[in-house]
């Protein structure tokens, strides 16, 4: 598996290929949570999406559309920008990794002990903001810019 594998159009074709696998060949409902909510929102605007989806339902991330707008422009929420920023280490390069390892340490804790499958969950955010570009990167702020803010 290669961060290529993590791109929102090749997720975006596995819904309906498993779909296809799973006997839905023609109309069916689907839900969506965390990153597959996302994906689930990319598939459900695709040609494909229009055809096939009956009805799609995204349990925990607004449209990407609202959650940019809530990052950029006139209506940019600086508690999601502050709240958003760890996007950006996690799309960096061997993320899992870096800083100490911190991520790492994240990783067990959830129950992943090998780096590399950690590595893998962190491919996500690449594919998200990188390699499709479906989601707008947060804008980077430095330590001193959120300390600023307090997060709710």
């Amino acid at each position: 598996t290669t961060v290529e594998g993590y791109a929102y159009t090749e997720l975006r074709d596995d819904v309906f290929r498993m779909a296809n696998a799973s006997g839905f060949s023609h109309g069916f409902h689907l839900v969506g949570h965390d990153h597959g909510g996302g994906v689930g929102w990319f598939a459900s605007v695709s040609p494909e999406g229009k055809d096939r989806l009956l009805s799609y339902t995204a349990m925990s991330i607004p449209h990407g559309d609202a959650f940019s707008d809530g990052l950029h422009g006139p209506t940019a929420d600086i508690q999601q920008q502050v709240a958003s920023q760890y996007f950006t280490m996690f799309v960096l390069p061997d993320s899992a990794s870096i800083h100490s390892g911190v991520l790492r340490a994240v990783c067990l804790g959830s129950g992943i002990g090998y780096l590399p499958t950690c590595q893998h969950a962190m491919w996500w955010y690449n594919g998200a903001f990188g390699i499709d570009g479906v989601l707008a990167m947060p804008p980077l702020m430095s330590a001193s810019e959120i300390s600023k803010y307090s997060l709710p």
